[in-house]
This record gives structure tokens, sequence and C-alpha cells, in this order.
């Protein structure tokens, strides 16, 4: 246990953890782990950070999205996007305010499987919805929880998309560690996630169920206009900007790129006048600056998993694994999520955690008796857990900068301690049990 403990790996996510609990930015929380994991590995800090910056650059795909990506945010809000569609969303839900999660949760398993923009489509979402929201008091960590939730059925159950590509992630990690298994095999063991994430879904609308905002209009204003024949008008503004959101599903599903999906939509924004020219330079810098700080903590979340497998001595740590869980099964699931949990709460992605994972859960599960089917739930849940929670996630930063637009939508406290409560307590509790019925 004490090997374990004094993992490097380990220890680093730890003081991440607490750097991030204690208001330290998450980007610095992130770098200075990331330092600790090289030093506690034996490596100088200068190699440490050599290793780090060397790495920041692995995912700039997704950099460049999320940064022109904003600029579409910023120009629905200067155009009053928000303004023309918030009375008639308005006048369409009415009273049903749990239509609201709902619709996320939805939102979120398409945007896995058969839209593939990730969780990203918050940006594009949100922005014109967020005044509708602040005067129902819709409590945005309700949102944030759905979201992660949907986001996980998405790629955890559902084999299309990012689904199909996770599973295969996971196949190609249990047959390097002698289990061969098919696609369709993931996808039914992974059903018993998704139960733990409906669980999640219903335990989190009866804890949050309204909070109050800061708003300049009183929701008495908002159903009264809600009501009115006379809605505000809908210009051709509203009109372009509503096409380039749609032109980025569009173009990314068609081509793959997610760059090409963002340029296509700055060109529209451009070209329909949704953005003056003469304004252009304004509204493109406003825009990646709403963006910047995620893509930033995400560059810094490739390269803390990159010193991780350098530094981090998970051979050490797979070795000294397998002798604190002994023979007992239900320990041994226990401890397989929870490993999960801390490493993909440092790495922040699901998809990177998979590979370092399936190297001690494979061998101990199979020298724990445990059924094909057991394993494979558990090395998905132990890749999700911390996707939710974790504050290097895309899964909590984009919620953030997306609900946060008006400064009322803390990092730690609305995105990353939900998610972690509401998402990952029940997939341990429902997976730990679940193994030994599999």
């Amino acid at each position: 246990m004490l090997t374990i403990l004094t993992n490097p790996t380990i220890v680093s996510v730890i003081v991440m953890v607490v750097l991030c609990l204690l208001k330290v930015n998450v980007f610095l929380s992130v770098l200075l782990s990331a330092l600790l994991c090289a030093v506690l590995g034996g490596a100088t800090p200068v190699e440490g950070l050599e290793v780090f910056y060397s790495n920041m650059g692995n995912d700039n795909k997704m950099v460049l999205f999320l940064l022109l990506l904003g600029v579409l945010a910023v120009t629905m809000e200067k155009n009053g996007v928000g303004d023309a569609l918030a009375p008639r969303i308005a006048k369409l839900i009415g009273k049903k305010i749990w239509l609201f999660p709902i619709a996320l949760t939805v939102l979120a398993i398409i945007a896995e499987t058969f839209v593939l923009v990730g969780v990203s489509f918050l940006l594009v979402v949100i922005p014109p919805l967020l005044k509708l929201l602040t005067d129902y008091k819709v409590d945005r960590r309700l949102l944030v929880v759905t979201t992660c939730c949907g986001l996980q059925i998405g790629y955890c159950c559902c084999p299309v998309g990012y689904g199909l590509a996770f599973m295969g992630i996971v196949q190609n990690a249990l047959a390097e560690n002698g289990l061969n298994v098919t696609i369709d095999q993931i996808w039914k063991a992974n059903i018993v996630i998704a139960i733990a994430l409906l669980i999640s879904i219903v335990s989190a609308m009866f804890v949050y169920k309204s909070r109050d905002y800061q708003s300049t209009e009183q929701l008495a204003e908002a159903e009264k206009a809600a009501a009115t024949t006379e809605l505000p008008p809908i210009t051709f503004a509203h009109i372009a900007c509503l096409l380039a959101g749609i032109a980025v599903v569009i173009v990314q599903v068609t081509t793959g790129s997610m760059p090409l999906a963002a340029l296509v939509m700055v060109a529209i924004l451009v070209l329909t006048g949704a953005i003056k020219f003469k304004e252009f330079d304004d509204t493109l810098m406003k825009g990646m600056m709403s963006s910047v700080y995620v893509c930033l903590v995400l560059m810094a979340s490739v390269a803390y998993a990159a010193t991780s497998k350098a530094f981090g001595q998970l051979d050490s740590l797979v070795a000294a694994s397998a002798d604190v869980v002994g023979g007992s099964k239900l320990f041994g699931a226990f401890f397989m999520l929870m490993l999960g949990l801390f490493i993909t709460m440092g790495i922040g992605s699901a998809f990177s955690t998979v590979p370092i994972v399936s190297a001690v859960l494979v061998p101990l599960g199979l020298q724990l008796g445990m059924s094909p089917a057991a394993i494979i739930m558990l090395v998905a849940a132990s890749g999700a857990l911390g996707d939710s929670g974790s504050p290097s996630s895309n899964q909590t930063l984009v919620p953030t900068s997306a609900f946060n637009i008006d400064g009322q939508h803390d990092h730690i406290k609305d995105s990353c301690i939900p998610s972690f409560i509401f998402v990952n307590i029940p997939i341990i509790l429902v997976c730990t049990v679940a193994a030994m019925f599999l």
C-alpha cells in the first residue's frame, strides 16, 4: 500500500486536486503537479518541464476548434440572438423546467455519437439561452451534471462516432493485456454504466431544483414576453448565427475536420454580415479570448498525461496494486475503479486513461476470476471516472466556459465538485456491485 500512496502519479494527482480546491489557478496546478510527478519519478525539474511543454501541442486540432467556436458565442451575444430566442423557447417550454436537463442530456449523447462535436456543443447552445435559464432559476450545476452524464452514455455505451472510437481503444487495450473481445461485447457490458448515469441524472434533479442568479429582468417579465403575441423580430443576423452553428455540425460530420468546420463558421458570419467587416478583428479577439483559458488547460492536461507516462512509475504501481487486492473480487473491483479515478483526475481524459489502467485491471481481473464482461465494464468505467470532476477535463472546462459568460459559475464549486459527486459516486457503487454478478 505504501508503494501505491508514494507513487509519483498518485501523489501528483492528489496535489493537483488539493491545489484546485484551494483556488490555485487550474493551469498552474496541472503544471506544478506534472513537475512534481517528474521530480518524484527521478527526473530533474528541467527534464520534467521539457517533457511537459514539448507535449502541449499534441491536441492542437481541438484547441483551434474551441478558439474559433468562441467567436460564434460572442457574435450571438452581440447580435442579441438570446433576446430573440428566449421568449420563443419560454413559450414552448412554459413551466416545464425539467425539459432543460433532459434536452441537454439528449444533445450530449448525440454530440458524442452522430454529430461528433463533443462537449463543445454547449458553446453554441448555452450562450443564447443563458438569460432564459437565469430568469427561470435553472440550477447550472444540474445542467453540468446532466451534460456529463449524456456525454459518458454516448462514448461508453453507444458504438457510434466517438463511442465507437472509445470502444476501439478499450478493445485494443484489452487485447494488449491478454483479453480479446468484440465491440458487441463492450457496449453490452457497458449498459451497467448507463444505468449508473441515469441514477446520477435523477439524483441531481432532486438536489439541484433551482438557484437564484443575478438578472437584469425578472421571471415575470420573461413570462409576459412569452405570453404576448408580439415576439421580438428575428433578423437576418440571427438567422446567420444559427446557420453558422448548423454549418459547424454539417462540415465536421461530412469532412471529419473540426478546424475546417470552425473556419467555415467564421466565413459564414463574415460573409452574411453577422460580423461587420470593420469589427471583425475585435470580435475575433474577444471570441478567442473567451476560449483561450479552456484551451490552455486542455493543452496542459495532455502534457500532464505524457509526463505521467514518462516519469510516473506505472509499472511499480501495477505490481503494488496486485499485492494490495489479494483475492477479494469485491475489493478488487472497487480498487480498480478508484485507481482509474485517480489517474483520470490527473489526465482529464477517459480516452487517454484506458491504455494506462488496462495494464493493471486486465491481469488483476483475470487473476480474481472475473468474467470478460466484468473486466470490460471496469476498464471502461475506470476510464470514464474522473472525466467528470477533473479540473483539467474538457467535460468540466467547456461547461464552465459556457455557463460562466456572466461570471456566475465557478469552475471548481459549480462544475467539478457537483459532477464528481453525482457522476463518479454512482458509477463506483453500481459498477462495483455489478462486477460481482456479470
